[in-house]
């Protein structure tokens, strides 16, 4: 009788190890929307995006219950005001606002792969980091009633980034997550064509960023689960180098300014 007992308790805990190892080493997709507000500095220009959407898709691929690697997708839209931040002596250094461009688009996209570790903490607890390589560029278009100036940035980055999950019990868990991005070789470029510069400017720019967030999930049946929380992401690209350019009128020397970006939103999304 004890070895019939203990033969079934070894079945039971078998089958058990077996199905949290299956779970470990079960592919991962995940689509998510970006819900954001965004505004970035650039010397005495700011820009406020309205609404600012992304849609994003991962894909987590484990190659055993710790290995495995990361797949991302992104891409979003939004339409900006571009506002000048004019110094006015009359007020004693005060601002003034002074309105440029209203509803300028602006598409961005961002690709990223990358190497995965996976460790269990406890039954209830998972911890995973990874770093990998990715690419991200953005986009715009200002149109005046005699030409469109196009400007854009695009950037190749190396990214650590670092999750936790911890299931709450009933299907439900909270999954806070960070990631920190530096620029490998990053690049404004300004299409001055129509303007009296008689050549584009293509400037390095490198820089860096991060991003904070934590989604609380639910479980629904076996196989999805649905996730909302907040995040709130930061980049910085420094100053370029000095460089010359040649105008209508001579040669000039110029600067791409520091920018600053700063996004905070909702983000909404499906496991399965």
């Amino acid at each position: 009788m004890k070895k019939t007992v203990f033969t079934y308790a070894m079945i039971a805990l078998t089958g058990t190890a077996a199905a949290a190892q299956e779970l470990q080493t079960a592919n991962e997709f995940t689509v998510h929307t970006d819900l954001s507000s965004i505004s970035s500095t650039r010397a005495f220009l700011k820009e406020k995006h309205k609404a600012a959407k992304h849609i994003g898709v991962r894909a987590d691929i484990p190659f055993d219950a710790n290995q495995g690697i990361r797949l991302e997708a992104g891409f979003g839209r939004s339409k900006k005001n571009i506002i000048n931040l004019e110094t006015d002596e009359n007020k004693l250094g005060k601002t003034k606002n002074v309105k440029l461009p209203t509803g300028v688009p602006e598409n961005r996209i961002d690709l990223y792969t990358g190497y995965t570790y996976t460790q269990t903490l406890s039954d209830s607890l998972n911890f995973r980091v990874g770093a990998g390589l990715g690419f991200e560029s953005s986009k715009d278009s200002i149109k005046t009633t005699k030409h469109t100036l196009h400007s854009s940035r695009q950037s190749w980055l190396a990214k650590v980034h670092a999750d936790l999950l911890s299931q709450l019990g009933n299907g439900w868990y909270i999954n806070p997550w960070s990631e920190v991005k530096f620029d490998l070789n990053s690049r404004y470029k300004l299409n001055t064509g129509v303007t009296n510069l008689k050549k584009d400017i293509n400037q390095k720019t490198n820089g860096w960023g991060f991003g904070l967030g934590a989604n609380i999930g639910k479980k629904l049946g076996e196989s999805a689960s649905i996730e909302a929380g907040p995040f709130y992401k930061q980049r910085t690209y420094k100053e370029s180098g000095e460089f010359s350019v040649t105008t209508t009128s001579g040669d000039v020397s110029l600067t791409i300014p520091k920018t600053s970006i700063r996004e905070y939103g909702l983000r909404v999304g499906i496991k399965f």
